[in-house]
């Protein structure tokens, strides 16, 4: 065989296997930061990791062309083929177990002696010569206990695939049935690309030239089955819809995994061509590969959008996101709109030589300052804006303790007779003479105030919008959790171990209910009616499960009262006040954080830790109050 060929075989070789290290490690790493809580998540990871390591040694030793290279490396590549069957039963375990048959010890008991039995190959290939020997610095089976592993690694790996046929088989869902269909297809990947056949070859077979192109061919194939090993792995241990875990998937593979591999792609190019526009291959590496990630970058955000729309959604599903998208688009923060207003709020000053100017946001217990500019007094926000006469005109100030007053309306809110509301004053420190304006100075002066009526008027429907969402996504949570679980069978362990519900789930509910604690969608649709705890007093709440939560919920945040006299600055009853001021009570958060003596955003972070603390004092009620039922 030519030498060039043989080079173009080893250099295939040795990109293949450092394809096959990017890619582990590329999902590993997605593992990590996803859904790690689950079990066939850890698990999973624990595989990619024992492949990872062993194609990563592979790839260093790689480095050295046909020299042998450290024998250190050769035997650490043994923790990763070792750990592998265990990894796999490890898996089909996990697999077993979500759909509804967890182990009642037996096979807990295996999955602790298959580690043991790897622990132990393990540390007799790189302390001792009893399972592989060094001949010419490198390693050869020891046809005794090498016999003995390659049972114990054909064995465990097929028991592994029967148990994630047995998972297969319990599936109540095609989608579901389909993705196990693929695990199993693609679960004996990592046992074939990881066996040590190196070990049985005869010094010198390795590198003939049948070997590298059937090592070339073996590597080309493990890329593939890895892929679609872990595709179906992405949906388990999550509550995502199908779409959002596909998307997440593209978007990672083309900005993680591909780039990877892309610039591998160039190195190894240019490393094999001597020259380049009379560079040297290997010096016009790294200009090749910081152009071919800028393009990459380039055309995945290019095709992304494209790419979601022909492997992601149909037609249907693609117009509604769309419009979602565009409601994203649209919507501003509110620090966005606070900021317009303030903008506002100083033209006006400027055009009207003003002291100062302040928008007002009228609700039903009273008014609360929303933004201010110039020269104001400190308790600006609780200055309170004088009745308007319903016979005023629109457009008419009302003068009312040195400032002038006028009312600000909805522009999507009217009442029966089709006039807009009320919904906000804006007040102007400037002199009685300020009013009437010239024509001119009247026009841009309607033009300002139009502008904070718009603008007032989009902060309300973007709270309004926001309180719809807090009663809907938790309920949109749940009915995914509940589509997950209908795809398996239930547990034969009983209803008893899954009647305590998840406590992300609880804190999810908890903050809905807490913000619609005296009425909204987050009280009246919220999950938590179905709690045990909750049902126990509907007889005493005439049978009303928003009355029953609400009276569980203050029950819950009674219990986190300190003894003795109420104190706002006292550390120990820091969490107790916010959830009495900022539910109970219905304080505003400039309110809270004053009577406090905290910032607004060290409320916000103790906030959310109280709310967790609720919610965890809940799940305490609820699993005494199952205990109470089941004595």
């Amino acid at each position: 065989m030519p030498s060039w060929f043989a080079e173009l075989l080893d250099i295939a070789n040795q990109t293949l296997t450092a394809a096959v290290v990017v890619i582990t490690v590329s999902l590993l790493l997605y593992n990590l930061s996803r859904n790690f809580h689950n079990r066939v998540t850890r698990s999973a990871s624990i595989l990619l990791g024992c492949v990872t390591l062993t194609y990563a040694l592979d790839a260093l030793l790689a480095l050295e062309g046909q020299a042998p290279g450290p024998l250190i490396f050769r035997r650490a590549q043994w923790i990763g083929i070792a750990f592998t069957p265990a990894a796999l039963f490890h898996l089909a375990d996990a697999l077993l177990t979500t759909t509804g048959l967890p182990s009642r010890g037996r096979r807990l008991l295996l999955l602790r002696l298959w580690y043991l039995t790897s622990a132990l190959f393990a540390c007799l290939a790189v302390f001792t010569d009893q399972l592989v020997h060094d001949v010419d610095q490198l390693l050869r089976a020891q046809p005794t206990l090498f016999s003995l592993f390659t049972m114990y690694f054909l064995l465990i790996s097929a028991f592994a695939f029967l148990l994630v046929q047995r998972a297969r088989l319990r599936c109540l869902t095609q989608g579901t049935s389909r993705r196990m269909a693929m695990l199993q297809f693609s679960l004996p990947t990592a046992s074939i690309a990881i066996f040590p056949y190196s070990a049985l070859l005869s010094p010198g077979e390795e590198f003939s030239s049948l070997l590298l192109i059937l090592v070339s061919l073996a590597n080309a194939t493990v890329v593939i089955l890895i892929i679609f090993l872990y595709y179906p792995l992405s949906y388990f241990g999550t509550e995502k819809p199908d779409r959002v875990v596909k998307q997440e998937l593209l978007n990672f593979s083309l900005r993680g995994p591909a780039m990877g591999l892309l610039a591998l792609g160039i190195m190894s190019a240019f490393a094999a061509l001597p020259h380049v526009m009379g560079i040297q291959g290997v010096a016009f590496i790294p200009f090749a590969v910081v152009v071919g990630i800028l393009l990459w970058q380039w055309i995945a955000h290019l095709a992304l959008p494209w790419l979601g729309k022909v492997l992601i959604y149909d037609a249907e599903g693609a117009a509604q996101l769309a419009r979602l998208e565009e409601l994203n688009d649209r919507l501003l923060a509110k620090r966005d709109l606070l900021h317009l207003l303030e903008a506002v709020l100083a033209t006006i000053c400027d055009s009207l030589r003003a002291g100062g100017a302040a928008v007002h946001q009228i609700q039903d217990p009273g008014s609360e300052g929303v933004a201010m500019a110039g020269r104001l007094a400190d308790d600006w926000s609780a200055v309170k804006p004088p009745p308007f006469p319903a016979a005023a005109a629109p457009n008419d100030p009302l003068r009312h303790e040195d400032a002038w007053w006028l009312p600000l309306r909805s522009s999507y809110q009217r009442d029966s007779a089709g006039n807009p509301h009320v919904i906000g004053a804006l007040r102007i420190l400037a002199d009685a003479d300020t009013f009437p304006l010239s024509q001119r100075a009247a026009l841009d002066f309607r033009i300002l105030r139009q502008r904070a009526e718009r603008a007032l008027s989009d902060m309300k429907l973007q709270e309004e919008m926001q309180a719809v969402l807090e009663g809907f996504l938790p309920q949109i949570a749940l009915t995914g959790a509940r589509a997950v679980e209908a795809a398996y069978p239930i547990s034969r362990e009983g209803a008893a171990a899954t009647q305590l519900p998840d406590r992300a789930q609880v804190i999810t509910q908890v903050r809905a209910a807490l913000r619609h604690y005296w009425g909204g969608r987050g009280l009246y649709q919220n999950a938590l009616q179905e709690l045990a705890v909750v049902r126990d007093r509907l007889n005493s709440r005439d049978y009303n499960p928003a009355r029953a939560l609400r009276e569980v919920l203050k029950t819950a945040i009674e219990q986190q009262r300190p003894a003795g006299e109420p104190q706002f600055t006292a550390p120990e009853w820091t969490l107790y006040n916010i959830l009495d001021l900022r539910f109970v009570q219905r304080c505003k958060v400039r309110e809270v954080a004053r009577k406090l003596a905290l910032s607004e955003p060290d409320l916000y972070r103790k906030q959310r830790i109280a709310i967790e603390v609720v919610a965890d004092e809940l799940l305490n009620m609820e699993k005494r109050s199952l205990a109470g039922e089941s004595s």
